[in-house]
């Protein structure tokens, strides 16, 4: 995709690449690489094991990066996260940047299949004041749109509750891998949640 986009040319083109991945703790993990690079993962099981080779790669804390480029104090238009079954490590990790509001979209592709860290991750974005725009295959084409107008309501439940149940639409979540675009609140007047 770099070279497809003439990324790693030397040349102006107004985007910033960083060689590591994130996370909640800072440090060097393996990540686990296959025959498809876009399906390297820090976990190894997401792989099949005769394809499996490992490789060094430091990770870093979100909040971290997002303090020493300045983008607490910023708007930015999109935060694009698509970590292989990562997802809550990066989210954990950069809590003040998704807390304080200026990122207005988040697209993150789910993968995770474990419902209790799909919905700790969910009420993570929804208590940040995120909601849920549209429901994505891993194509990017509409997927289930007639539960899209359920999701938001249902994590409001959760939000509003002391032990959260898991509904239909989490367990949804937790069993088909889909990208998810969320929405800042400010941009959404017309929702009432």
């Amino acid at each position: 995709s770099l070279e497809y986009n003439n990324w790693n040319q030397n040349t102006d083109h107004g985007l910033t690449l960083w060689n590591y991945g994130l996370g909640v703790t800072p440090g060097t993990f393996n990540l686990t690489l296959g025959n498809n690079p876009g399906g390297s993962s820090f976990h190894p099981d997401r792989l099949a094991p005769k394809y499996r080779h490992e490789m060094p790669v430091s990770v870093a804390v979100l909040d971290t990066i997002a303090q020493q480029e300045g983008w607490l104090d910023r708007k930015i238009s999109l935060a694009k996260v698509d970590v292989e079954g990562f997802e809550n490590f990066v989210f954990e990790g950069g809590k003040k940047l998704i807390y304080n509001g200026n990122v207005d979209n988040i697209l993150m592709e789910n993968s995770i299949t474990d419902v209790k860290v799909v919905g700790g991750m969910m009420d993570m974005l929804y208590d940040a004041g995120y909601r849920i725009a549209a429901i994505l295959s891993v194509n990017g084409d509409p997927y289930h749109e007639d539960w899209w107008p359920t999701f938001n309501p249902s994590l409001e439940e959760r939000h509003n509750v002391k032990d959260p149940v898991v509904s239909d639409q989490l367990a949804f979540l937790a069993r088909a891998t889909s990208n998810i675009w969320w929405q800042h609140k400010s941009l959404r007047p017309d929702d009432a949640s």
